[in-house]
């Protein structure tokens, strides 16, 4: 029986619906059924109401994810091909095994070489904060396992040295503490003599300790390993939530931290005063390395923080958030060593960590970089780079503008990483590792756009959230006839209580088909409203 039929029948439009749409009936019924009373003088209105019912398709309220950028393997020059076999074998992201190759690389390199850049004439460092976003299962730690296995045996010869020399250091601190109280406590001495004697006794300088990789990621752990003879450290980690996640960074001291974080990028001072004379310190140069991998989840919430993108923390990452490819995945039988590329990554880092970084003549933990400087050509590449990405700060790329205008000096560091990577003992940056660093900012300034959108539209305040919030709070509260007067008095957010808001909000519920608007003014509460949705979720 049609519709048409079934209302020259004389059938009420109930009945007729029930005929033709009997999961609609049982939605309209339940959620509005003084809406229905009133549609039924109007059959026309209420059948048409009942098919747009039935033609909903809800879509879920989150946005849609861009795809993930194409990342440049062949612009890590001298390391792609290990990065490439890695990646094409395990069926890991390019840019998850990219990033752990930079990351390990840096962090030896950070403590050999500065750079020097154009028109500056104070040398900067080339540490690198790499930022990657992977769930657990994507491969990150066996890449890592594969590219370091051979630096961890090295290191591990190299740490029982320095345990030796750290004995002996021990001994002679123990022995300068004895002689300092016996000056302290011979009565004999005239207060000249006491101040001469405690002029020649020195107090003996701890040896370098060569750990690169760190665990502790509080502040006060990073400070206690260089004051004891780091010069260089890179946290190193793919549980990102040990830093993001811990005290470190959540509770009333972030801000401090965060400063810390960037002078140390910078290159600065490290000052601590901890009110006592022994526990009173200053740090120079030293250098922090970060290759970070966290949940995606965090990694959003990083990117919306307003706190960590202002104080300019967030904008000196390099960040990485490559699409899931756990699927494509696959156990295999690998003997790394048999690949050229792995055996060549292999030995040019065990040969960088050979190289003992240089220091200053008057202090042997104070690091002495050698300078790096441009060639001409690559000069010009560099500076064309800047200013583009200036230029960019206020256009595509104004959703991470802080990131673009640091873009020049983190382009700078990558080609001082892969010229030493190539060539150990350069004292140059020509324009080949510019022209491929730029490749590479290129995708991380795209990579860090994609990823803060995407956040920005995750975020508490954002339409998107507000839509799923207020249809979540109506269902709960069986409200399923709503108009906008009750809203702007009873939404659950104060921010939601704007006009304004409501309609961008309800005009998301609708375009997602969750919600339907009425016409006509229908009664609710009482009174005719002029706007009024059904809720259909």
């Amino acid at each position: 029986m049609s519709i048409q039929s079934s209302l020259q029948d004389e059938l009420a439009p109930a009945e007729v619906l029930t005929l033709e749409y009997q999961k609609t009936v049982r939605t309209l019924t339940s959620r509005a059924p003084e809406l229905v009373e009133q549609l039924q003088k109007m059959p026309e209105a209420l059948i048409e109401l009942a098919k747009q019912i039935e033609d909903l398709d809800p879509l879920p309220l989150k946005p849609e994810e861009a795809q993930e950028s194409s990342y440049p393997t062949e612009a890590l020059l001298g390391m792609d091909q290990a990065v490439f076999d890695i990646s094409d074998r395990l069926k890991v992201s390019p840019a998850l095994a990219g990033q752990c190759a930079l990351g390990l690389a840096n962090g030896i390199i950070q403590g050999l070489v500065d750079v020097v850049k154009p028109a500056n004439p104070t040398p900067k460092p080339c540490s690198l904060f790499l930022l990657t976003g992977a769930d657990s299962g994507e491969g990150k730690t066996l890449v890592d396992d594969i590219l370091s296995s051979r630096l961890q045996e090295q290191s591990i010869q190299t740490d029982l040295a320095y345990q030796e020399k750290r004995e002996d250091y021990d001994m002679c601190l123990k022995a300068y503490h004895c002689e300092v109280k016996k000056i302290e406590q011979d009565k004999k001495l005239t207060q000249e003599e006491r101040e001469q004697a405690f002029r020649e006794t020195k107090k003996p300088l701890p040896p370098m300790n060569p750990r690169l990789k760190l665990a502790d990621v509080t502040i006060e752990g990073i400070a206690r390993q260089f004051k004891e003879g780091c010069t260089r450290l890179g946290i190193m980690t793919d549980e990102g939530a040990v830093l993001f996640g811990n005290h470190a960074l959540v509770n009333e001291r972030r801000t401090a931290v965060m400063g810390r974080f960037c002078k140390m990028w910078d290159g600065g001072q490290w000052d601590v005063d901890r009110g006592t004379q022994e526990n009173n310190f200053s740090l120079i140069g030293r250098r922090l390395s970060m290759s970070i991998s966290t949940q995606p989840d965090i990694l959003r919430s990083i990117m919306a923080d307003t706190l960590a993108v202002n104080q300019g923390f967030l904008p000196r990452f390099l960040v990485a958030m490559p699409n899931t490819r756990v699927m494509e995945k696959r156990m295999i039988q690998m003997d790394w060593a048999s690949l050229p590329s792995i055996q060549d990554y292999w030995s040019r880092l065990s040969g960088l960590y050979d190289i003992t970084p240089a220091t200053r003549d008057d202090h042997p933990l104070v690091l002495n970089p050698r300078k790096l400087t441009l060639t001409p050509k690559a000069c010009k590449l560099h500076e064309a780079f800047g200013n583009q990405c200036f230029k960019d700060a206020g256009g595509k790329y104004e959703t991470v503008r802080a990131m673009a205008l640091k873009a020049e000096d983190n382009l700078l560091r990558l080609a001082a990483t892969l010229t030493i990577w190539n060539t150990p003992t350069a004292d140059k940056i020509d324009a080949e590792a510019v022209e491929a660093a730029s490749y590479l900012m290129k995708y991380y300034l795209d990579e860090g756009l994609r990823i803060a959108d995407y956040s920005s539209e995750l975020s508490d305040d954002s339409d998107l959230t507000l839509a799923s919030e207020l249809l979540k709070w109506v269902t709960a509260n069986g409200a399923y006839l709503v108009h906008s007067m009750a809203l702007t008095q009873q939404a659950p957010k104060r921010s939601m209580r704007k006009a304004r808001t409501i309609e961008r909000v309800m005009n998301i519920l609708v375009e997602h088909g969750h919600a339907i608007r009425l016409n006509d003014k229908p009664v609710i509460e009482g009174k005719p409203r002029l706007k009024a949705w059904l809720i259909t979720s």
